[in-house]
């Protein structure tokens, strides 16, 4: 494990990609600026065009003469605003002090990190992409540790001393990130999504649950350079996936263990130009490919079938996104489509008129081949799903979500069961409903998956 020196004595390098930043930038900056541990903040600079390389540009040299300069003009707050959402589903939550102060311009910013001892580096990349942007930043780092940070979001001035005190008390830990806080244009949706991650703090829960979603924010962390640049080599600009689920998949692949500080040091901006919305590899479909991509890779050799749960189209898209992964990597596996959900849920608790019961009182399993049937009863066949030949048609039925579908015959073939469901109690109902058998069938690998 990484020897942590004391945080007077440390140095950390701090890499930010940076395209179109504006008019966010100046306030990221200015927070690692203003942090009590010596940093050195490396920004790479992707070919913005709005106003970022030039504002940069001027930071460089005012960092780099130590000469007072006129400050550039005062921005007027309304230059933070971006396009808001009507929706009630979606409410303004602002960072403390940004609405009130003025903007941080390039001279005050440098005065604050010549004071405090930072450096600055400013690198370009003209245009290709966050990974190329951030692996430039790490190849040119100094430090034995590398923290994140993006050029829209925001932190805490005391962030990185208590990430090293983190890894001090816990020297089993590989690397360490924290709890993060949302604001801007902020969903319920990633709320509740930000609530879930920061209750995963110990290393193996964010591990466990790599497949559900991103179990913590990348840029959050502090992690040893060595790990970055020479365990993963660096970041990958993948087409079909997003970076920070990539790193993460890899991460557990190379069995870092990466524990959470359960403070939320790190501010998560949220706005409707923020590539999570934007960017088309940010897509749950883009999602779910990357996940059964190093689902597969997972698969111990005597794992003989895979039973995905789940309904819908989300049942529908991991068995293509799985399909497609087997067939690229030539592994002969039996892939078993369990059309599970609880039934007789109602608002208020109140019992159906049919059978009755409360939450979870009943559930039903369908095979592929109970799916198929029905979708040729829609009209013009319009389920959204193209209609496949099966060689086996297998019928199993649950009446009871504590019931599971009768056990295979005894073999030493392990069974993976992938447990694809939004929302984390449905996916312990279908868990308890699949391991109420016990036998052969059901001791084997079980994975959360969204």
């Amino acid at each position: 494990m990484l020897s942590v020196q004391p945080a007077e004595h440390m140095m950390i390098s701090v890499i930010m990609p940076c395209r179109n930043g504006m008019p966010f930038l100046p306030w990221a900056v200015d927070d690692l600026a203003s942090s009590s541990v010596a940093l050195e903040v490396l920004i790479c600079d992707d070919g913005s065009r709005d106003g970022s390389t030039e504002w940069l540009e001027t930071l460089q040299s005012r960092v780099e003469n130590q000469v007072s300069a006129p400050t550039t003009p005062e921005r007027s707050h309304a230059a933070l605003e971006t396009p808001t959402s009507d929706s009630p589903w979606v409410r303004q939550e602002p960072w403390i002090g940004e609405d009130s102060n003025p903007v941080p311009n390039p001279e005050e910013i440098a005065q604050k990190m010549r004071s405090r001892g930072h450096r600055f580096v400013l690198l370009k990349s003209d245009g290709r992409g966050q990974g190329a942007a951030q692996n430039a930043c790490l190849q040119a780092s100094s430090s034995s540790l590398i923290g994140l940070m993006d050029a829209d979001d925001r932190g805490e001035a005391d962030r990185f001393e208590k990430l090293l005190d983190a890894m001090k008390e816990h020297p089993d830990w590989t690397a360490v990130c924290s709890q993060v806080r949302i604001f801007g244009t902020v969903s319920e949706g990633m709320n509740t999504y930000v609530n879930w991650q920061n209750g995963l703090l110990q290393p193996e829960e964010l591990m466990q649950n790599r497949f559900v979603e991103i179990p913590a924010l990348h840029q959050s962390g502090l992690y040893p350079r060595s790990l970055l640049l020479e365990t993963l080599n660096g970041y990958r600009d993948l087409p079909g996936w997003p970076i920070d689920i990539d790193t993460w998949m890899r991460l557990a692949e190379a069995g870092a263990r990466i524990g959470k500080v359960p403070q939320q040091l790190y501010g998560w901006r949220q706005h409707t130009l923020q590539s999570t919305r934007n960017h088309g590899r940010c897509g749950l479909d883009r999602l779910r490919n990357c996940k059964a991509h190093f689902l597969s890779r997972t698969l111990p050799p005597q794992v003989r079938r895979v039973e995905i749960w789940s309904t819908g189209r989300t049942l529908h898209g991991w068995k293509e996104a799985l399909q497609c992964q087997l067939a690229e990597k030539d592994q002969k596996l039996e892939l078993a489509l369990f059309n599970w959900q609880p039934k007789g849920r109602s608002r208020g608790g109140a019992q159906r008129k049919e059978g009755g019961g409360g939450a979870a009182a009943n559930a039903t399993v369908k095979t592929e081949a109970e799916m198929e049937a029905e979708s040729e009863q829609n009209v013009n066949g319009n389920s959204g799903y193209p209609k496949e030949d099966r060689e086996e048609e297998m019928f199993v039925e649950v009446t009871q979500a504590s019931s599971p579908p009768p056990p295979l015959p005894e073999s030493e073939d392990l069974v993976v069961r992938v447990f694809a469901y939004g929302s984390h109690k449905v996916r312990d109902m279908a868990r308890s409903s699949s391991a109420a058998g016990g036998g052969s069938r059901w001791g084997c690998r079980d994975w959360p998956a969204a």
